[in-house]
């Protein structure tokens, strides 16, 4: 799921750039570029998942019944990363050392957000703070649902969701109100 998240975003931010020429030969909406980086980041989980998913049969390993609720996580992780890809897209453009700044927040991103480790190893200060952060709690949420057999509770999801939701709504008028001078600027 990290690497859903690395891959629509890095990708998203070149997916304007590397695709001027048919932005500026034929008029297709400006947004079409970061949602198809999104969407193939979407796409390979999807085969990772069926791969994994052949491990699983092969070493006999049976998943909890709360595994059913990984789709939904996957969904808002997708608004998500859809979220910060089309903002970062048309920033690449307008500045482009984005590309590089972005990297080092995704290196420091690793590193916060639970991947190798379970939150509950953090001091309650930082754990306090990370639980605004979209992406630890999707996470979160899917180690548990996935290998512990535990649902989250509705206050995480609250949170979660409106904070997926607000940074949506962010990304995508940040978004509007750049994308209108794409094509000059490219």
């Amino acid at each position: 799921m990290w690497n859903m998240f690395v891959r629509g975003t890095q990708v998203s931010l070149n997916s304007t750039l590397s695709r001027a020429g048919v932005l500026t030969q034929i008029h297709i909406p400006n947004e079409i570029p970061p949602i198809s980086a999104t969407l193939t980041s979407l796409i390979m989980l999807t085969l990772e998942m069926i791969v994994f998913g052949i491990f699983m049969v092969a070493f006999r390993f049976i998943p909890p019944q709360t595994i059913a609720v990984l789709p939904l996580i996957l969904i808002l992780e997708f608004i998500l990363i859809l979220g910060l890809a089309l903002p970062l897209s048309v920033l690449n453009i307008k500045f482009r050392d984005t590309q590089f700044i972005w990297g080092v927040v995704i290196q420091v991103g690793f590193f916060l957000t639970p991947i190798f480790y379970k939150i509950d190893i953090l001091p309650s200060y930082i754990q306090s703070i990370l639980v605004f952060d979209p992406m630890v709690q999707i996470l979160n949420f899917a180690h548990n649902a996935v290998l512990y057999d535990t649902l989250p509770s509705v206050n995480d999801v609250a949170v979660t969701v409106g904070m997926t939701f607000i940074i949506f709504t962010i990304g995508y008028a940040v978004f509007r109100k750049l994308s209108n001078k794409i094509i000059e600027e490219i």
